[in-house]
This record gives C-alpha cells, sequence and structure tokens, in this order.
C-alpha cells in the first residue's frame, strides 16, 4: 500500500486496510508463489470470487457518484461477465456476447448498470 501511495499521490487509498494484498497472501500461503503453482487460484474458487463481486456491487450500490470508472484484472471481470454466482445478468444476448467475449490487453468497455439488488455498504 505505501509503496502504491508514494507512486500515486493523486489516489484515495482510504478503503485499502492492509499493506500487502490479503487475496494474493490467501492464496500464495494455500499454493505457493507464482513458480511453484501456474494455473489458476482466485477464479477457480467460485465461492470467495463471488463474495469479491458482491462486496464490489455492493460498495458501488452506495457511491453517490452516477458515472464510475472500474478498473481490474483480465480473470476478475471474466468471472464478473461469465456469470459466477449469477450475480450479473444481461438486457440480451447481444449484449450478453458482447461482455461475455475474451477481453483484450487495455481494452474498455461500458455498461449501465443496475445494482439496487445489492445492499449499499461502505
Amino acid at each position: 500500500k505505501s509503496a502504491l501511495q508514494a507512486d500515486f499521490c493523486d489516489v484515495d487509498f482510504f478503503h485499502i486496510t492492509s499493506e500487502a494484498d490479503p487475496i494474493w497472501a490467501k492464496y500464495e500461503a494455500k499454493f505457493g508463489d507464482q513458480e511453484a503453482f501456474t494455473l489458476h487460484r482466485e477464479s477457480n474458487d467460485v465461492p470467495a470470487i463471488t463474495a469479491r463481486i458482491t462486496s464490489l456491487f455492493s460498495f458501488l450500490a452506495a457511491c453517490p457518484e452516477t458515472s464510475i470508472a472500474v478498473v481490474s484484472h483480465y480473470a476478475f471481470l471474466t468471472s464478473i461477465f461469465n456469470g459466477t454466482g449469477g450475480l450479473c445478468t444481461f438486457a440480451d444476448g447481444t449484449t450478453a456476447d458482447l461482455f461475455r467475449a475474451s477481453l483484450k490487453n487495455c481494452e474498455l468497455r461500458s455498461a449501465s448498470v443496475d445494482l439496487s439488488a445489492f445492499e449499499p455498504s461502505t
């Protein structure tokens, strides 16, 4: 956290409560480092990824802003858009196909999202 704060002084790190990444530490303790275990970690842990997606949606539901950018990594976004835990549905099949398609490096996708089913949390 402190190294990132030094590099990105204009970013609010208020919601980052630990110095090290607890998710990375959990899977490193379970499987070993990235050289010892090269398969998928979190994305294969459906209950954990579902809880993380729910937490994100609840956080966003509590935000007063109406336009929010979510920046994340491929595996997390793929889990959201491909139906993990039934948390993400689409208005129609064309939209589903667009969002479920494989992401390209640095790709931007825009969506209008209804978060009314999620309890706002901070």
